[in-house]
């Protein structure tokens, strides 16, 4: 059965003179849920629930600020020139409505890697990206229903015989676009902000399931999510009525670029293993062979976004390399001083077995 009610009172309730709206409350319950999942989740990847906190004091705000800044600047028709201090307020004023997703990327990337900067001693980039990924998944379905509420995000006039009500459309009050094919009246319009909420709720339903098996290939959760949402949004902006050119490109250049790089990293990162586990078990490789160049590209990589084992400090010493006469190697070392710690362990087993004999 189809939902077909209206939500067109943005304001919940008043504070004095202070007007609380439905958009600024499902954002922040949005966000919420983002420091709560954080709080449970931090753990697995070695984060107190302090650092978590921290985590989402400097992922937010900057979040919040880039894609306020996004969303106004491509529209100048709106928001500039500033001739009085109203105009300015205009332009920051978020509790209006007016975000873009990809801008809050942008500074929530910021946030993270300032905070990565702070405790690399403690957990990874990758480790962030797969903790993080899921939960702002969760964040942008729930905040698309600030959407439904503010009437905005949604799409042009559904043709006749099209189903009415959610979650197919959404009945808009008045949609003063004149590049709607409704000609500025009200009417029912595709429902485009909950087709992305259902989009995203089921790709975070995915992305946990995915970090909580996946242990072979850390950070693989960034690359799928620039694919699943830059893939949904291409799409939709054929339908929504605030449609930017300017994104719609920037989402088909992103989502193959990131599925490519993808595909990549799952091949470079399995090639290393292979060779790891082969040095590991003392096997002889060759050096000259492509599979070990390729090892020694992601062990420096891995090496400089500190994917070490959680807990553990960078390791600032080169590996050691011991090679055969023809030139393969037959072990790696993380460090001379564990190079000489394998060696004493080995003489102290051939010791024991030469008393053995002996007696």
């Amino acid at each position: 059965m189809n939902l077909t009610f209206a939500f067109s009172a943005a304001e919940a309730f008043r504070i004095g003179n202070l007007s609380i709206e439905w958009y600024g409350i499902i954002l922040t319950l949005a966000m919420l849920s983002c420091l709560v999942y954080g709080l449970f989740e931090g753990r697995r990847i070695n984060l107190s629930k302090d650092d978590v906190l921290e985590l989402f004091l400097w992922i937010i705000p900057l979040a919040i600020v880039f894609a306020r800044f996004l969303y106004v600047i491509v529209r100048p028709e709106e928001y500039f020139p500033w001739n009085s201090w109203s105009d300015f307020v205009h332009a920051i004023a978020i509790w209006e409505g007016g975000i873009t997703i990809i801008g809050g990327l942008i500074g929530g990337i910021l946030g993270g890697v300032i905070f990565w900067f702070r405790h690399r001693d403690k957990c990874t980039i990758p480790q962030l990206i797969d903790l993080i990924a899921p939960t702002l998944l969760l964040a942008q379905s729930l905040g698309r229903w600030g959407n439904f509420v503010n009437q905005e995000a949604y799409g042009l006039a559904v043709p006749a015989g099209f189903p009415h009500g959610l979650p197919f459309s959404v009945y808009i009050d008045y949609c003063g676009s004149s590049l709607c094919n409704c000609g500025g009246a009200g009417g029912w319009h595709y429902a485009t902000f909950l087709y992305e909420a259902i989009w995203t709720f089921v790709g975070a339903v995915v992305f946990y399931v995915i970090w909580r098996k996946n242990k072979k290939f850390p950070g693989i959760l960034g690359f799928l999510y620039l694919f699943w949402y830059n893939l949904i949004r291409a799409l939709l902006e054929y339908l929504r009525i605030d449609a930017v050119p300017e994104t719609q490109i920037l989402c088909y250049v992103i989502f193959p670029l990131s599925l490519a790089l993808g595909i990549v990293y799952v091949v470079l990162k399995s090639v290393h293993d292979k060779v790891k586990s082969k040095l590991d078990a003392g096997e002889v490789v060759d050096v000259d062979r492509a599979d070990y160049k390729i090892y020694k590209f992601v062990a420096f990589v891995w090496k400089k976004i500190s994917l070490n084992k959680i807990g553990q400090p960078v390791i600032d010493e080169d590996r050691i390399n011991i090679e055969d006469m023809k030139g393969s190697v037959v072990a790696e070392f993380d460090s001379y001083e564990i190079m000489k710690a394998s060696e004493n362990r080995k003489e102290s087993v051939s010791d024991k077995k030469e008393k053995d004999k002996e007696e």
